[in-house]
């Protein structure tokens, strides 16, 4: 049984496009939760609760690897610092807060802002430049990402409003979108020790926040079957899982091709709405679907793929 599993585990490990698919739907699954328990804790609370559950989850795991990575981690400390407060302190924290200020579909509409981003990333930290077909790529699974979410009827567009919790989960996609260009320099350590390391220091980057939440905002939280369910998914699917899937794959084929994989996300979170919330299917939502599947196809489509990593 054990083999079985490690057997497993390796596959999945080496297949990218697999990977992007489960990291997209648990990120969908993300900001579906998170809106729905907005209510009962604070934003800043709700991720730092969020990453402390991942740590305490992958401590008894990760030690063995944070030692012997050690002096490589010490010496890399400037770029995992930039990578853990981009990624993990700003990024969810952001989202949080501003899903207490707009729409679920709102939120899940601005995360298709994230390709575009990693490219413009990609090419003022690294020169590289956008392929005729990867443009094309974006354009068509944004286009169906549009349609989902306007529900095929153009009129819904002039009622679409951009406030404030729109412009901080813009501001927080930008943030990721900086730590998915980063993850080609991120250090030749092990990828647990990696994951472990930007957990922590980005939980710890988060204490001062939370502590002024809980102080000036006398923020309360509403502990309950809903809220432990929801952190529990958050923090194991959503963080641990997610990550590693996805700087995984962003190994194995780069960042500019896995951020094509971000129009996923609110596809995933309609699926998700239609499955758990007794949403309709409706055309448009098919229609959506095959334009998104269409450009990540298009948008994957490598002439050289980058080395992977050993696992």
């Amino acid at each position: 049984m054990k083999k079985t599993l490690i057997s497993g585990f390796h596959y999945l490990y080496n297949q990218p496009y697999l990977l992007l698919i489960l990291t997209t739907l648990f990120w969908g699954g993300n900001m579906v939760n998170s809106r729905y328990i907005a209510s009962d804790f604070g934003p800043i609370s709700l991720a730092f609760l969020r990453w402390g559950i991942a740590l305490i989850c992958l401590t008894p795991f990760a030690i063995k690897y944070i030692k012997t990575d050690w002096q490589q981690i010490k010496q890399n400390w400037f770029i995992i610092t930039v990578m853990a407060f981009s990624g993990v302190t700003t990024y969810n924290t952001m989202v949080y807060v501003g899903v207490k200020d707009t729409t679920a579909i709102n939120a899940v509409l601005t995360t298709s802002l994230g390709p575009i981003i990693v490219f413009v990333w990609c090419f003022i930290l690294f020169k590289e430049k956008i392929r005729a077909l990867q443009f094309v790529a974006i354009l068509i699974s944004l286009s169906g990402v549009m349609l989902i979410i306007f529900k095929g009827d153009i009129n819904n567009v002039m009622d679409f409003n951009v406030n404030k919790g729109d412009l901080i989960i813009i501001v927080a996609i930008a943030f990721y979108a900086l730590y998915s260009a980063l993850l080609r320099k991120k250090p030749q350590i092990h990828w647990f020790s990696f994951i472990y390391i930007t957990f922590l220091v980005g939980e710890l980057m988060l204490i001062p926040f939370f502590a002024w939440e809980l102080y000036s905002q006398g923020n309360q939280m509403f502990v309950d079957v809903k809220s432990i369910a929801t952190l529990a998914y958050i923090s194991i699917f959503a963080s641990i899982l997610a990550y590693i899937f996805f700087n995984r794959a962003v190994a194995l084929v780069g960042a500019n091709v896995a951020a094509t994989f971000f129009h996923l996300i609110p596809v995933f979170g309609t699926i998700l709405a239609i499955i758990f919330l007794g949403e309709t299917l409706y055309s448009y939502h098919m229609i959506g679907f095959a334009l998104v599947i269409l450009g990540i196809y298009l948008g994957s489509k490598k002439t050289k793929s980058p080395k992977p990593e050993s696992v």
